[in-house]
Order: C-alpha cells, then structure tokens, then sequence
C-alpha cells in the first residue's frame, strides 16, 4: 500500500475519532464549570478543580460518560498520533538536510504527543474513578499541556508542508518556462 493511502486512512481515522468523542462527549460540557467537557478536567491545576469537576458530573449522572469518552480516547490517540507521524516523516522523505532532520523530529513529536495522551489518561481515569492528588492532577494538567503543544507544532508543520507542496505544483518548471521560451 502506498504511503499516501496509508496518511490518508489515519487522518480519516482522526477525524471521525474526533467527531466520535466530540458528540459522544457532549454531555459533559452542559454545565458552566466544563464548559470544555473533558478538556476540563484535563485541565484542572488542583485537587479541589479536579474533584468540583467530578463531583459535578456525578450529580448530572454523566460521569460514566466521562469514563468511557476517556476510554475511546485510545482508538483517537492511535489514529492522531501515527496520523502526525506518518505525514511528517513523509515530507521528510521528500526533503533534504536540515528540513528533512526537522520533518523526522516533528514527526517524533505526533508520538510523543501519544504517549503523553496516554500517560494522561491514566491520571484522567484515575481521578474519575477515584481520586487524584494534588501532585497528580498538576502532573496531568502539564501532560496535556505539553502534548497539545507538541501536537499544535506538528500540525502547523504539516499544514505548511501542504501549502509548501501546493505551491510547488503551481510554479511552473525550470523545463516548462525554457520550453515556452523557445517557442
């Protein structure tokens, strides 16, 4: 299979992972403290945000939802994370020096973006679950800050490449001008 298909079936992939979480999510935003669904607890700095978050999901009866919207985050993480792999390390196969050296390491960045995505959802589980501490849900909000940088960086990355790749398809060749010319 050609590697294009192979980027194309990822990002497929994501984007209906995207719209799967998105709708399947959309109980947990209903309340002005998470607005964000489940970006909100993701992001809560302290004990006391991650468990008013909780605790309100709890009464709406919508904290199941948050267990298993955190849980079909893996299928997403899959998808998204080898989606920014695959299409960074292509550009770079069609690159040289050192745009190609920084297309493979933007492309480790979709990995790592995974991987955090991972370790955070451990800690997001937990707090569901459970409860976390202090340090742990702290821990977490700086996992998720940190992979949604990476994940922004290959994904302007990549965006630029296409625009690059676009544009390169509109210049006309150094063959097609001297022919023109010598018309």
């Amino acid at each position: 299979m050609k590697p294009v298909y192979v980027i194309l079936f990822l990002f497929t992939g994501t984007l209906i992972m995207m719209s799967v979480m998105r709708w399947h999510g959309n109980a947990l935003s209903q309340s002005s403290r998470t607005k964000a669904g489940i970006l909100s607890l993701e992001f809560a700095k302290t004990k006391q945000q991650s468990d008013a978050i909780t605790t309100t999901w709890k009464n709406k009866q919508v904290h199941y939802t948050a267990i298993v919207n955190t849980s079909v985050d893996f299928v997403f993480i899959f998808f998204y994370s080898l989606f920014l792999f695959a299409a960074s390390y292509w550009f770079s196969l069609r690159q040289k020096g050192s745009m190609k050296k920084l297309s493979q390491k933007i492309a480790l960045f979709g990995l790592t973006a995974g991987l955090l995505d991972c370790v955070e959802n451990y800690f997001l589980l937990k707090m569901l679950k459970y409860t976390a501490s202090d340090a742990e849900t702290n821990f977490t909000f700086w996992i998720a800050s940190i992979k949604f940088v990476l994940a922004a960086i290959a994904v302007l990355w990549i965006l630029l490449q296409v625009l690059l790749l676009f544009i390169q398809k509109l210049k006309p060749s150094h063959h097609d001008y001297t022919h023109h010319r010598n018309i």
